[in-house]
C-alpha cells in the first residue's frame, strides 16, 4: 500500500513538472510600464521608450541616452513594484542627467589625451601600456561617478 501511494505521489509530481506552466515574473510587464510612467512623471521628464528584453540575466540599462531596457531576468528577481521603481529611477537619472552625452565627450577627450601622451612617450610596449591603463582608469572613474550620481537622483525621486 505504501509503495502504491509513493508511486502515485511521484507520478503526480512528474505530471505537475511536465505540465506546469513556466513560472511568470514576480514583476509583470504591466507593473514595469506602470512604474516607468510614475518614475518619468516624478522626474518631470517626457516618456522615453521602454523595452522588456527576454533575457535570463537580471539587468536594466539605457541605450544611446534615450531608451530603457529591462530584462525578464530582473523582473523574475524582484518581488514588488517599488523595487522596479527604484531600478527605473536610476535608469531615468542617466537620461535626465545626460550621462550618455557626457560619456561620449569624456571618452573623446580621454582618447585625444591618450594619443598625445602616446606620442610623447614614443609608443612601444611601455607607452602603450601607460596610455591603455591610464585611459581605462580615467573611464572607470567617470563611469563610477555617473553611477553614484544616478543613485543619488533615484533616491531623491523615490522619497
Amino acid at each position: 500500500m505504501v509503495r502504491v501511494k509513493s508511486t502515485v505521489v511521484m507520478l503526480a509530481v512528474a505530471v505537475m513538472i511536465v505540465f506546469a506552466s513556466p513560472s511568470s515574473a514576480a514583476i509583470t510587464a504591466e507593473m514595469v510600464h506602470r512604474a516607468w510612467e510614475e518614475v518619468v512623471k516624478t522626474a518631470e521628464m517626457e516618456l522615453p521608450p521602454l523595452t522588456i528584453a527576454d533575457r535570463d540575466v537580471p539587468n536594466a540599462w539605457v541605450t544611446n541616452g534615450r531608451s530603457v531596457t529591462v530584462t525578464t531576468g530582473l523582473m523574475n528577481l524582484l518581488q514588488r513594484e517599488e523595487e522596479i521603481f527604484g531600478v527605473l529611477s536610476h535608469e531615468a537619472a542617466h537620461i535626465k542627467l545626460n550621462h550618455y552625452e557626457a560619456r561620449v565627450t569624456s571618452s573623446v577627450g580621454i582618447g585625444i589625451a591618450g594619443a598625445l601622451l602616446g606620442s610623447v612617450l614614443g609608443g612601444g610596449l611601455v607607452g602603450d601600456l601607460v596610455v591603455g591603463v591610464g585611459s581605462n582608469l580615467a573611464n572607470a572613474g567617470i563611469s563610477r561617478e555617473k553611477e553614484v550620481e544616478a543613485d543619488d537622483f533615484a533616491i531623491n525621486i523615490a522619497f
